[in-house]
């Protein structure tokens, strides 16, 4: 089913206190761009704790996915209410609403300080994107589409790896295995 962003909320927390006590010590100094630096960590900081927020909603809901709902939804049996069927609708109304996060993230200007996070927030709105399109094509399907799950998933676990790998960055640390290349012209 759906995970965590990273699956440690240590690590999400650790990144949150850093960016506020970077913020912190920072705001003191009144440049533009200190403030500019500040502003993105405060959006980055409440951007991590709705993705939070999304994820435990997404793990409180029980549906059954993959054939054992396909085998329910072309039998008719969607259970009391529709309750499976219901419980995939809500799900898929997390999945938007994290994809327009994402993306309204992807959008907001990045200070030179974190410039590597940029490309990657693009990267993860992209796939967040993606996911929440595929769990519609599986789920809204007649019957159940197995492939696009499957690529829903693919996509949404590449989206939450990208905000691992953020989380790590605005951390002040280079994720393991992680190769960043400069242009040639820099």
């Amino acid at each position: 089913m759906i995970g965590t962003v990273t699956g440690d909320h240590k690590a999400f927390s650790a990144a949150v206190t850093m960016l506020m006590l970077v913020a912190f010590l920072l705001s003191g100094c009144g440049s533009k761009e200190v403030d500019e630096l500040t502003e993105y960590e405060t959006q980055m900081s409440d951007f991590f704790e709705r993705l939070n927020g999304y994820h435990s909603a997404l793990q409180q809901i029980e549906v059954p996915l993959g054939e054992e709902l396909a085998a329910k939804v072309s039998e008719g049996e969607a259970g009391e209410g529709g309750q499976e069927l219901d419980a995939s609708q809500r799900i898929l109304s997390i999945l938007d609403e994290m994809a327009t996060d994402f993306h309204e993230m992807a959008e907001q200007p990045v200070p030179e300080y974190y410039i590597n996070a940029e490309s990657m927030m693009d990267e993860a709105s992209d796939y967040m994107t993606l996911a929440a399109q595929e769990y519609h094509a599986a789920i809204e399907a007649d019957g159940y589409n197995e492939a696009a799950f499957a690529q829903a998933e693919r996509d949404y676990l590449s989206a939450n790896e990208r905000i691992g790998y953020l989380i790590t960055f605005l951390q002040g640390e280079m994720p393991e295995g992680f190769v960043i290349t400069q242009d040639e012209d820099e």
